[in-house]
């Protein structure tokens, strides 16, 4: 059975669409029969990123300002409404714990936590209206494991992974689920100082039990799977798609 148009008829936002994982799930969804509000701060970069797609509409708006959700709800119901919210935007700084200071923590939490959140609150009606709704947002791995430096961006990955919880439990009558997806290492530009030294690139290979990066194209899929209507018994659940990192890698020598 031919699993093409599983999106069909679907209205989905997808955020921080203009790279990596969310650019890679703007154009799976679409290539899966979906409309796609494709969101990136940059307009120039989300053209660029989803040239001649007429499945696919870019639309500029940063997810952290006050707007922001209003904006992407309004240009999403415009589509014909909304069956699927994708948060994958995300802010990475990193800082050692000691030197943290307000600003990089409130721009971290603006970008990862309040943002998000508020789109997801903003769209709550239009998922009703769809009997199906979806609510994909993009965790991380850093919530089972994390490095030092990332205190920030743990700490703001943790509560986005709470508040989809509870987005779970409170939505689930209407129809609506709610997951994470954890990435574990994926190669986006994000993680391009990785590919580009080769230590590093060995460590963190090292790490997978599969012996490799992830690619954005594998976070997709789980994605997909997360956003079909059939998938409507699935809800509150954290998704792992890390290579077995957060399981640890038999380094012991020993055999089954």
């Amino acid at each position: 059975m031919s699993e093409a148009g599983r999106l069909a008829g679907r209205v989905a936002i997808v955020t921080g669409a203009s790279s990596g994982m969310g650019q890679a799930i703007a154009t799976l969804f679409a290539a899966e029969g979906a409309k796609v509000l494709a969101v990136s701060r940059d307009q120039a970069a989300i053209e660029a990123a989803h040239p001649g797609n007429a499945a696919i509409t870019p639309f500029a708006a940063d997810i952290a300002a006050p707007d922001a959700a209003d904006r992407i709800v309004a240009a999403a119901q415009a589509l014909g409404g909304i069956d699927i919210v994708v948060n994958a935007a995300a802010l990475f700084e990193m800082a050692p714990v000691e030197q943290i200071g307000r600003d990089h923590w409130d721009r971290t939490f603006a970008t990862n936590v309040t943002g998000p959140a508020t789109l997801c609150l903003k769209a709550i009606p239009a998922l009703k209206r769809s009997g199906s709704g979806r609510i994909v947002n993009i965790g991380s791995i850093c919530v089972r494991l994390t490095n030092p430096g990332m205190a920030a961006y743990n700490a703001s990955k943790h509560a986005l992974t709470g508040f989809t919880m509870n987005l779970a439990v409170e939505l689930g009558r209407y129809g609506i689920t709610a997951n994470v997806i954890q990435p574990g290492t994926i190669l986006t530009g994000m993680t391009r100082p990785i590919v580009e030294d080769a230590a590093l690139l060995r460590y963190f290979e090292g790490k997978t039990s599969v012996g490799r990066l992830g690619e954005a194209d594998e976070i997709a899929h789980a994605a997909l799977y997360l956003a079909d209507p059939r998938a409507g018994y699935t809800t509150g659940q954290t998704i792992g798609v890390d290579g077995g990192y957060s399981v640890g890698v038999n380094d012991t020598g020993l055999t089954a």
